[in-house]
């Protein structure tokens, strides 16, 4: 814009010919957009066109008259542009331009038939031209004037002039013509590496500072120095399952952001535009630039030794915005029609598939989301990758503002549920934050309550953080590759025996663990009843059955923590202990794992399975776990297969002392 204002073209003289200055001054002003990545092209900014296209410097510029003047800056600005930058077979003749100009507002050619593709049209240069099938204003592009450079620039430079939207919260929903370019930029001549999940790809870009609004910018205020910072959220077209409907996932999504606008709160991340453009699908929403709750996990070093009472206060502020964000949501109704399953799969395909039904009660206490025409809002897909972190500007609180984000899959988790049931070889990793009702109660409404399960599973992964930082998480995670792991009826969370669910032996292992941390044993702490609120409330595997313990509401999660913050305002210590009880204590894993040994030089034993004898024995006990005898060395009675494990469980060095005896 400074060029457009240093350069202006009414003051230059050095170039001969305003129609040369003006079209050399709106190609300078040119920006070229970043996104799509498949399609990078160059766009005229609003605010340029906004300072070029007036009445009074259109008249200066050409000498045009009032009548000609009005109809270019009332009704036919982009044409007027297009027409400039098409114009190099008429510089040296502005009169012809003049007359191509006010044959247009004979003909009432207006921007509003604007895309034209006009190298389909057929006629164009054709002064006899008859019967024409399309817009009656479109025969001004049979006179002779239209020769055939004229009509290449024209095609050429039409959608670098045709205007990009202007983005504002009072709109939801854009449909932009292919023809047009969106208004989104790099930063610094970065690259654009997106996020990539399973149905999308996330990508940061910069939202042009002419094509939003000023709201815009008072609900997402993450403005830079030549615009809005953006997350730009693109559906896959395509996917491995067969079932996947684009079209479909595409109007859950943008129905769930729109109902969802309207909540308005602090912890949940805001979306701006649903973007329809050629076959993309596009979802503008607020960029969190301190990424995800996993990435916080993974960068910072945690652990004891950093425990101190302004970052346990942090985490109970932060963790009781996303209770009253979720809590919101769960108390809120809507009345709407439910959504389009994604999947024609049935559920009860899932009990041929080695996967145990429990047959339950039907809620009747109004927790579950559709009764009475009236739907209750749940995220269904919360985990540490889906809570975002936006900064604080002042760089005072370190997590900055957790938000619930990806709530596209409050109308798309059933088809995903579905499609990993689908598949004979998926495990149950990928539902390591869901209810154990995913896999014991799926003929059943899902409750609301699904997603205070997953809020328990996230809290102790936060407690373990604070108190082992990034090393103790990663040995939690490896919980699962241990060898008694079975992945078809556990998760992290909960197992599953004769179709009745419990809570995990690794989940109640890591909770006492914490429990007897000097930071929580014998003192009232904040870890403390973070962790016993996830014991005793949050990790429940009860929801239907009022006559027993039943896991939380939100509304009850939310109180719990309002309480825990109270009580770190009047008590001295409760946020975190002395010094010398932040001990950098090394956390143990389950019983049940198998440790890795030190590597030690082994004798190769021939026509052995592994290499040495102790591998041997172990491979034996892992199989009789995992899966029937699959060699001769599994023809064994049962019986010998588990005196054999339970020597490798009791005495850890079994393996070395067989090795050393040969």
């Amino acid at each position: 814009m400074d060029r457009l204002v240093s350069r202006a073209f009414w003051h230059r003289r050095k170039l001969a010919g305003k129609l040369k200055q003006l079209r050399e001054i709106l190609i300078e002003n040119l920006v070229r957009s970043e996104f799509p990545v498949d399609s990078c092209r160059e766009y005229l900014p609003a605010g340029c066109r906004s300072k070029l296209v007036t009445q009074e410097t259109i008249h200066s510029l050409l000498k045009l008259s009032p009548g000609l003047a009005e109809y270019v800056s009332r009704d036919a600005t982009t044409l007027f542009l297009v027409l400039v930058a098409a114009s190099r077979a008429l510089e040296k003749n502005e009169d012809k331009f003049v007359k191509i100009l006010q044959s247009c507002k004979d003909s009432k050619m207006t921007d509003q038939l604007l895309p034209i593709m006009i190298k389909e049209l057929g006629c164009v240069g054709n002064a006899g031209a008859v019967s024409c099938t399309h817009h009656s204003a479109l025969d001004v592009f049979h006179g002779t004037t239209w020769s055939t450079s004229l009509v290449d620039d024209f095609y050429t430079y039409q959608p670098k002039f045709y205007p990009p939207p202007v983005f504002g919260s009072e709109r939801f929903r854009y449909k932009v013509p292919i023809v047009s370019v969106l208004p989104f930029e790099v930063e610094n001549g970065g690259n654009m590496k997106p996020k990539r999940g399973h149905f999308s790809d996330v990508y940061s870009v910069i939202l042009h500072q002419s094509h939003h609004d000023p709201s815009l910018g008072n609900i997402v205020p993450t403005a830079v120095e030549n615009g809005l910072r953006v997350a730009i959220k693109q559906l896959k077209l395509v996917l491995p399952d067969q079932e996947y409907n684009i079209e479909q996932a595409w109007e859950n999504e943008i129905s769930a952001l729109e109902e969802l606008n309207k909540f308005a709160h602090p912890h949940l991340i805001k979306s701006m535009a649903a973007i329809e453009y050629g076959s993309h699908r596009l979802m503008m929403l607020e960029w969190a630039d301190g990424g995800s709750l996993r990435e916080i996990w993974n960068k910072e070093d945690g652990g004891a030794k950093r425990l101190d009472a302004t970052r346990i206060q942090c985490v109970l502020d932060e963790l009781h915005g996303l209770a009253g964000a979720l809590s919101m949501l769960h108390e809120t109704k809507t009345k709407t029609i439910p959504p389009k399953r994604l999947s024609n799969a049935l559920p009860v395909a899932r009990q041929h598939q080695g996967v145990p039904s429990l047959e339950l009660p039907v809620d009747n206490s109004g927790e579950t989301d559709n009764h009475g025409g009236m739907e209750h809002w749940r995220h269904g897909d919360l985990k540490p990758d889906n809570i975002l972190s936006v900064k604080d500007p002042k760089g005072e609180r370190w997590l900055g503002t957790l938000k619930i984000a990806d709530f596209g899959l409050i109308k798309r988790h059933e088809f995903e549920t579905d499609r990993r049931f689908a598949q004979t070889q998926q495990t149950y990793t990928t539902l390591q934050y869901e209810g154990p009702e995913t896999l014991v109660n799926s003929h059943l409404p899902r409750s609301r309550k699904f997603d205070i399960w997953s809020m328990g599973c996230v809290i102790l992964e936060f407690a373990i953080f604070l108190l082992y930082g990034k090393h103790g998480l990663g040995l939690f995670g490896s919980e699962q590759h241990r060898a008694s792991f079975n992945k078809s009826t556990e998760t992290l969370y909960f197992t599953v025996h004769n179709g009745v669910a419990e809570v995990s032996s690794i989940a109640k292992h890591w909770i006492n663990q914490i429990l007897q941390h000097p930071e929580c044993q014998d003192r009232d702490s904040a870890i403390r009843d973070l962790v016993e609120l996830v014991q005793n409330d949050l990790l429940v595997v009860n929801v239907y059955d009022k006559t027993k313990k039943s896991r939380a509401t939100a509304k009850q999660l939310e109180e719990s923590l309002k309480g825990f913050k109270e009580k770190a305002a009047k008590t001295s210590g409760y946020l975190c202990g002395a010094p010398s009880q932040a001990t950098a204590e090394t956390p143990t894993v389950s019983p049940e794992i198998f440790s890795p040994k030190p590597t030690k030089k082994a004798v190769r034993v021939p026509g052995r399975m592994g290499k040495t004898l102790g591998e041997d024995l172990r491979l034996i006990a892992e199989n009789l776990v995992l899966s029937p005898p699959i060699n001769a060395l599994l023809k064994a009675t049962a019986d010998g297969f588990q005196e054999v494990r339970t020597c490798v469980e009791q005495h850890p060095d079994f393996e070395e002392r067989l090795e050393a005896d040969g």
